[in-house]
């Protein structure tokens, strides 16, 4: 990993530090926005499904359309990095990753970025 991207990361660190939790992926998203950074947070979750710390789960929408709908979530192996939460439907959940270990977790995605 370049110098560069350790230095982001301990600054995002720091950053990370002074927020409460509801306030983090607004101001994650401002931190990379504000310094021209490429990273986006779908891009970061396609990596982390290439990388398998996230998955796809496949369902059938429950308005009865019929459609197929998915959502990501953190895998078995990877739960130290995050939970995943119930949602209202049974079979569905949200991840939601551990502050602690989000720049580890960004760290893994750069060093799988598509080169």
């Amino acid at each position: 990993m370049s110098i560069s991207i350790v230095r982001e990361l301990s600054s995002l660190t720091e950053l990370l530090n002074t927020l409460e939790p509801s306030q983090i992926p607004d101001e994650v998203n401002q931190y990379l926005f504000d310094r021209g950074r490429w990273l986006h947070p779908v891009a970061v979750s396609d990596i982390l499904v290439n990388i398998g710390i996230m998955r796809d789960v496949v369902y059938e929408s429950t308005t009865g359309s019929g459609k197929e709908k998915h959502f990501r979530e953190i895998t078995h192996e990877y739960l130290e990095f995050g939970e995943n939460i119930k949602t209202r439907h049974k079979f569905k959940t949200e991840a939601r990753f551990y502050v602690d270990r989000f720049p580890e977790l960004i760290a893994m995605a750069f060093d799988n970025w598509p080169k």
